[in-house]
């Protein structure tokens, strides 16, 4: 009996690896530290992938990091950080005055 419960709990770990994910230090520095281990792994992102430049936003971000920092590799990390920074610009500008 011990041995059926440690596989049915060695199996909802890797479960809970393959399907679980708060990745906020990049896809690519994940794969790389996890190795094989992330092989499975299901990774979501909240922007496009950054190499999608049919999408304007993206293609600014592509602009943008080339302009400002052209040793820079683009990333999931970089990319978001950039729409967030566009959100808080906008923000600022249809904030009233003086606030």
């Amino acid at each position: 009996m011990r041995g059926s419960r440690d596989r049915e709990e060695g199996t909802r770990r890797r479960m809970a690896a393959a399907i679980s994910n708060g990745l906020f230090v990049g896809t690519e520095e994940f794969i790389k530290e996890a190795g094989p281990d992330a092989e499975g792994t299901i990774i979501t992102q909240v922007v496009p992938p950054f190499d999608r430049t049919d999408y304007p936003t993206v293609a600014l971000y592509r602009k943008c990091l080339s302009k400002y920092y052209p040793d820079a590799t683009p990333s999931f990390v970089s990319l978001e950080g950039f729409v967030d920074a566009m959100v808080v610009v906008e923000g600022l500008k249809r904030a009233p005055a003086g606030m």
